[in-house]
């Protein structure tokens, strides 16, 4: 994947990105063989993205939209710190996202492609959300915040979800309980990953409509602009859903 950097329309003048990826290259190695190793032969790389720029403001929603297979999730992936770029550099309000990346990763939170996998089928809702506050060692009260961010995300009430199993509720729901847990941490920061690539057609407009209201919340009554970093494949789907001052959209340029 390559892109171009993308015109800076809805950004304050002067302000600082919340977000910035600058020209970064990830490749994988490509499996060799016990006897091509022997006798000194180097794997091929396969790049799964060679040079992306883009950056993100708050209260921003940037789509990078593209065919499957050139470099969306990987991208994601980078932006998560997931993995490593080869070159290149990301950074987060200014600075490389390496360098702190536990406290980085509970203001910069992933909604993944698939809900149905990103969920312990095990654990009822209320524990599925609540899971993030516990790794970071969040204080307050817990059942409130749950509360909060399932209703956030549109399921409400929220403490009629709180009992619930993942099978017991349709895809979009699924969907709003992947996008409470990560409100629960009170993220600066969403990453959505072809959030809709596995909903019925039918949800697709209310699923964005939901990723619209995302940017701009209020968290402990105090109002927070987020950033969303969307990774879509249909360019004018997208096109058409996001019309709108805080919205806008970068297209990539793909070779696979």
């Amino acid at each position: 994947m390559e892109t171009e950097p993308a015109t800076r329309e809805s950004a304050e003048a002067g302000a600082r990105p919340i977000l910035e990826v600058r020209d970064i290259h990830v490749s994988f190695a490509g499996r060799l063989g016990l006897g091509a190793g022997l006798i000194g032969r180097k794997a091929s790389l396969a790049r799964a993205v060679d040079g992306v720029s883009l950056e993100l403001q708050k209260g921003e929603i940037l789509a990078l939209a593209g065919e499957s297979g050139c470099g969306k999730t990987t991208t994601a992936r980078a932006v998560m710190g997931l993995e490593r770029p080869q070159r290149g550099e990301i950074l987060y309000e200014g600075e490389p996202i390496w360098k702190r990346l536990r406290a980085y990763r509970r203001k910069v939170q992933m909604v993944f492609q698939d809900p149905t996998g990103a969920l312990n089928p095990r654990q009822t809702i209320y524990e599925s959300v609540a899971e993030g506050l516990r790794i970071h060692r969040v204080h307050g009260d817990e059942r409130a915040q749950v509360a909060k961010a399932l209703a956030s995300a549109g399921m409400r009430p929220p403490e009629r979800f709180f009992l619930n199993y993942p099978h017991e509720l349709s895809g979009g729901q699924r969907q709003r309980v992947v996008i409470a847990g990560a409100l629960v941490l009170e993220p600066h920061m969403i990453v959505a990953d072809e959030p809709v690539s596995n909903l019925d057609a039918s949800v697709h407009v209310t699923y964005f409509e939901a990723l619209t209201a995302l940017a701009y919340l209020w968290f402990a009554d105090k109002p927070v602009a987020l950033g969303v970093l969307l990774f879509m494949v249909n360019p004018p789907y997208i096109l058409a859903l996001f019309q709108e001052p805080l919205g806008r959209v970068m297209l990539a340029v793909c070779f696979v």
